[in-house]
């Protein structure tokens, strides 16, 4: 501490009503410390009890969202760990504080960060961060790295944006089909370890009370490699049966928005979309789906993307690769009669 002379009855240090936010999480609620000289005092509490967040605001690596530090009776501001250790305050760490952690974007470009020379394009970095996180819908607050995770919620009616402020670390789950998968190597070996359960060990934990098997005339929407889906305007189950032979004369699979669906036109195992599946086929060719942001999420990594409504104005129609206006009524026989004057079996 400072040589200087002090009053006995005068603290070293005094922490008065230590307030500390991160966004809306309080890590310190009215934190008060007082330490004399000689005393040796020991802070404990659970992991996450803000004992560290304390800690760090003495020694001027975080500051205080409110409240004073007194260091010998005097107001003491600890913006840097300088104006701590001028005031005669060390600290040994409990992690490395040799260099400062990295951002968010510097754990994400690591090991193929871009450079300028010997230096990080920070620039180059910080854009090719969010085009990964547009990619997987996993949106990163740019000010303080907080995940921004969108999931439906009202029954899939409107999109939420859940925030975790104050929380390290953070993770996310993502859709199976949101990443394109990699080629497999082959020149990788692993181990497989098989443990048997013993029929006693199960009966303990479930009862088995029916299975139904269901049947589905598609293949798997998340192997398809070619998707025909359908929408409100498909008017119909009936709609759907067109829908179905034009899948089957191209080997393809039917899928379908949350509106028929909803409908009851075809069931919930042709769903695509937030609130369904999320596939990546070769082509998908959306037929009468306006294209609202629950369905786009489930399809927008298909390679080829065909649209086929009488609006050119609507979401699906901006964005597919192919965009044909009219009745899918009469497009939809017409390319069916197009593929038998080509020879595409059936």
């Amino acid at each position: 501490m400072s040589k200087e002379h002090v009053d006995m009855n005068t603290p070293v240090i005094e922490m008065r009503n230590i307030v500390k936010k991160f966004g809306d999480f309080v890590a310190n609620d009215g934190i008060n410390l007082t330490v004399h000289k000689g005393e040796i005092h020991a802070i404990l509490g659970e992991n996450g009890a803000g004992k560290s967040t304390l800690m760090n605001q003495l020694y001027g690596l975080l500051k205080p969202t409110s409240g004073d530090i007194l260091v010998n009776g005097k107001k003491i501001e600890m913006n840097t760990p300088r104006d701590a250790i001028d005031a005669g305050i060390g600290m040994v760490h409990q992690h490395f504080m040799l260099v400062q952690p990295f951002t968010v974007t510097e754990n994400i470009v690591l090991g193929t960060e871009p450079r300028k020379g010997i230096v990080l394009d920070m620039k180059t970095a910080r854009q090719s961060v969010v085009d990964i996180s547009k990619r997987y819908g996993l949106a990163i607050d740019p000010e303080n790295g907080d995940l921004l995770q969108t999931r439906p919620a009202f029954g899939g009616n409107i999109m939420a944006t859940i925030r975790s402020g104050g929380f390290r670390p953070q993770m996310a789950t993502v859709r199976p089909k949101v990443m394109q998968a990699r080629e497999p190597d082959y020149a990788r070996k692993g181990k497989i370890y098989r443990e048997s359960i013993e029929d006693s060990d199960t009966r303990r934990i479930k009862e088995v009370v029916e299975t139904i098997v269901r049947q589905e005339s598609t293949i798997n929407l998340s192997d398809a490699r070619i998707i025909v889906s359908g929408g409100r305007a498909m008017k119909g189950p009936q709609g759907f049966e067109l829908l179905e032979a034009f899948a089957n004369r191209l080997g393809g699979a039917v899928g379908a928005s949350r509106a028929a669906v909803d409908n009851g036109w075809i069931g919930y195992p042709h769903q695509v979309g937030q609130t369904g599946q999320t596939v990546q086929a070769d082509l998908y060719i959306a037929c009468g789906i306006s294209g609202q942001i629950q369905h786009l999420i489930g399809m927008q990594s298909c390679k080829t993307i065909v649209a086929i409504d009488i609006d050119d104005t609507t979401p699906m129609m901006q964005m597919a690769d192919i965009a044909v206006k009219g009745d899918l009524f009469e497009v939809i026989p017409e390319i069916m009669k197009e593929l038998d004057r080509v020879g595409v079996a059936k």
